[in-house]
């Protein structure tokens, strides 16, 4: 009996994730028309553009890693979370979380934690609604460093210790991403918006400072002028 699609797509996805040998696959299908070799070599090179494709968007971890461990740290990743979806840069997703659980220098986990932070706010479906920004909280200079690697060609070092928060998201009239370093209020609008209430543990601020920050936002191109409005409706 002729093995069916899905086995074959199972086996051949097997192959290119590193999970099946070049003889195991061909001990289901059958004998490779090219050889067993040449089946093996499409391993190889998916294998290949995988590690390229995390070495480009964690770029800043790959550069701050102490030599010669960072190619270890993916290859484990890479052989703990196979690539399984169609999009390259899914394929990034866990690796933040990853670093954290081997215990990686905190630097490196903020510097993957601010590419993949990015890519989200980048890839919102939401630009400029306020379910699609993202708050995060750093205690290097990850943004400069990163900047620094991927425009300016750094090759060594590692990010300055800083605290620093960021507001992150896609503007509503450039579709670029924006990144803001966010007032108190500005935070109390977003924590609002997303949570669509208000809430008595917030901050005590003025209707009018959180209104001025909300325009700034709307300025910047982070809230549209529905999110502007909705929040008139949201605040006491």
């Amino acid at each position: 009996m002729k093995p069916g699609l899905d086995q074959f797509l199972a086996q051949l996805s097997g192959l290119l994730n590193g999970q099946r040998t070049a003889r195991e696959v061909e001990a289901v299908l059958g004998p490779s028309a090219s050889g067993t070799a040449r089946l093996g070599l499409y391993a190889t090179l998916a294998q290949r553009q995988q590690a390229q494709a995390i070495d480009e968007f964690y770029a800043a971890v790959r550069v701050a890693a102490q030599p010669g461990s960072y190619p270890a740290l993916r290859d484990a990743y890479l052989a703990a979370h196979p690539p399984a979806h169609w999009q390259p840069a899914r394929a990034a997703e866990h690796f933040p979380a990853f670093l954290e659980q081997r215990r990686a220098p905190p630097a490196l986990v903020e510097l993957a934690d601010f590419a993949w932070t990015r890519h989200l706010a980048l890839s919102s479906a939401s630009a400029g609604e306020a379910r699609g920004l993202v708050v995060r909280h750093y205690t290097f200079a990850v943004k400069q460093f990163s900047n620094e690697v991927e425009r300016d060609g750094r090759s060594r070092g590692e990010p300055a210790p800083h605290a620093e928060t960021w507001l992150l998201g896609r503007s509503v009239s450039t579709e670029s991403l924006v990144l803001v370093e966010p007032s108190l209020a500005a935070l109390v609008v977003v924590e609002v918006l997303q949570s669509g209430a208000w809430s008595k543990d917030l901050p005590e601020l003025s209707r009018e400072a959180l209104a001025s920050e909300a325009d700034a936002l709307r300025g910047l191109g982070l809230l549209s002028p529905r999110e502007r409005a909705r929040l008139e409706v949201l605040l006491p």
